[in-house]
């Protein structure tokens, strides 16, 4: 059964965000077997984290829109979409890939160290938006349909307005 729909964006002064030089993320479907996904390498990147686990049957259901999203996005190098995974096991992930075959990272926030630091609600799925900074621009927690990808949108479109050293 899938949880109700919640949308919200972030205000400008909300304070959670993560730190962009110290974030590393195990990259589970990235150029090699150890890769680490670390968004000091991403510059000037508004980066999207859509937090799933297996176990959840609505994060399944939303692989195909987060996928869908990015495509839309693709020609925009300053945005980054990314599956973070929140399950402990190594086979989550090999599962996980070869289910939705997503055309963007897929990473494994290890402890839910990420996940912990900028939740809204106790429910996956939720999906978090990053300005180059590192600062909330928005979140979104539920299935992803239309008005949930206009709130992504609109957090993207809000995060870009921030620009970053390179």
């Amino acid at each position: 059964m899938l949880l109700p729909m919640a949308v919200f964006v972030a205000a400008a002064t909300f304070g959670n965000g993560v730190d962009p030089a110290t974030t590393t993320f195990p990259w589970k479907n990235g150029p090699a077997r150890d890769a680490v996904y670390r968004l000091a390498e991403h510059p000037n990147v508004v980066h999207v984290l859509e937090a799933w686990t297996l176990t959840c049957g609505g994060c399944g259901d939303n692989a195909a829109s987060v996928s869908a999203l990015a495509e839309e996005y693709a020609g925009e190098p300053r945005v980054v979409f990314l599956d973070m995974g929140l399950d402990p096991a190594e086979r989550d992930y090999t599962r996980w890939i070869a289910a939705h075959a997503p055309n963007h990272p897929v990473v494994q926030d290890v402890d839910r160290v990420i996940f912990d630091g900028l939740r809204r609600v106790d429910t996956v799925p939720q999906a978090f938006i990053l300005d180059c900074n590192g600062h909330l621009a928005g979140w979104v927690s539920g299935h992803w349909g239309d008005e949930v990808k206009e709130t992504v949108r609109a957090a993207v479109h809000k995060a870009l307005a921030v620009t970053c050293d390179e």
